[in-house]
């Protein structure tokens, strides 16, 4: 009986143990909560656009486009303003960088409709840049040098082993244009700029053609007078 008695105050004994252990560590977890919710909650991971973001907002806002060369026409547009852009003597890296964005956008379109990764495409590209930053002179004969591809992409906008290929290489100039400019105050690379565009682009009001593109209502942001364009296959 003695043995028996033993056993069960070994018990008790353990039982007091295990509950001191237990209320420790519940003021334990007690002080790692009050810690965590005393520090400051965590930064959330960047949102990148995309030509798959972009398509879609493309398609949200103007509905799909019914004209398959308005599109070439809407790049030539921005390729001409960003040609205007890089000859202004008073230009500026991000200000060249932002045209690039907005030929960029257009190219989400435009890629999409032909079924094309415009990223994929791009890095396809056989086009290669200089070894090094490039000057403004530079950045306007890297731009010029889109124009032979945009004629390219109007002839051949239905041929699947030709199209992309110029297409890629456009791509190919504005990520150079836009990411290797010297002497700027502060360049932005080509996929900073699409994000910072599209915040821009994503805030607008626009008034709609009613044919897959619009106008942003003037006034909002003075100064743009960009258009943007849907991006579904028609």
């Amino acid at each position: 009986m003695t043995g028996f008695t033993d056993d069960i105050s070994n018990i008790y004994d353990q039982l007091s143990d295990l509950r001191r252990l237990v209320r420790a560590m519940g003021d334990d977890m007690a002080g790692i909560k009050a810690s965590m919710a005393s520090q400051p909650a965590a930064e959330p991971e960047p949102f990148h656009e995309t030509q798959s973001t972009i398509s879609q907002w493309q398609v949200a806002t103007f509905g799909v486009p019914t004209d398959r060369w308005r599109y070439i026409a809407r790049l030539a547009e921005e390729m001409a303003e960003l040609l205007v852009q890089v000859t202004n003597s008073e230009t500026n890296a991000d200000a060249i960088a932002e045209e690039c964005a907005d030929c960029w956008i257009v190219a989400c379109g435009i890629a999409t409709m032909m079924s094309v990764n415009l990223e994929q495409a791009t890095n396809d590209s056989s086009e290669r840049a200089m070894s090094v930053d490039l000057d403004l002179p530079w950045a306007r004969a890297y731009a010029a040098e889109m124009l032979p591809h945009l004629h390219g992409l109007l002839r051949h906008f239905n041929t699947p082993a030709t199209a992309p290929r110029h297409l890629g290489a456009i791509g190919r100039y504005l990520k150079i244009v836009a990411g290797r400019l010297r002497g700027a105050e502060s360049p932005l690379s080509l996929s900073a700029a699409v994000d910072a565009k599209m915040r821009i682009n994503r805030a607008r009001r626009w008034n709609l053609t009613g044919d897959g593109h619009g106008y942003h209502v003037k006034g909002d942001d003075p100064g743009d007078e960009h258009h943007a364009v849907a991006c579904v296959p028609v």
